[in-house]
């Protein structure tokens, strides 16, 4: 609780920034367009557990470097919270995955340009990621614990890169 009032407050501060700035949003570094995402799970990850996973695209950089000192088990409590109330205009993308399985693919696709950071909430307290790339994305979870590659590109037929 003691690290959600000022990250709520830092997020807070953001979005009013952008909301009332208007001109001081700054266009994402790396912008990406995700077409779909698919997830896949392998049997032995997370100690069997289930994980919720979900990705949030922003159209400005500094929300983007919000979003990245969030820790994952945290976006999952009240400083994700804070963050949904007070960016209304991010996009939201959210699943559960079973250990074993694979979902998907899920058309997402938005026009315009954003950052995006996916949280898993994994047993072990891992870092969201930045997605590198736009596209079609398979999002993995394996002991190692999330982890995101082109569904395209995987030589496994896009769903079980292990």
């Amino acid at each position: 609780m003691k690290t959600a009032v000022p990250a709520f407050c830092l997020a807070l501060t953001a979005a009013a920034c952008g909301w009332f700035g208007g001109d001081d949003v700054q266009e994402p570094r790396n912008p990406i367009r995700v077409r779909s995402v698919s997830l896949a799970m392998s049997t032995e990850s997370n100690g069997g557990w289930p994980v919720r996973v979900e990705l949030v695209r922003v159209r400005d950089e500094t929300l983007a470097g919000v979003l990245l000192r969030i820790e994952a088990r945290n976006w999952f409590g009240d400083e994700g919270l804070g963050f949904r109330q007070a960016n209304p205009l991010a996009l939201y993308n959210a699943w559960e995955v079973v250990p074993g399985t694979n979902i998907g693919p899920f058309d997402i696709d938005e026009r315009g340009d954003f950052a995006g950071v996916v949280f898993c909430g994994t047993r072990q307290p891992r870092p969201p990621l930045r997605l590198p790339r736009g596209g079609d994305l398979l999002i993995y979870i394996d002991n190692e614990g999330c982890n995101v590659t082109d569904a395209a590109e995987d030589s496994n037929g896009g769903w079980w890169p292990w």
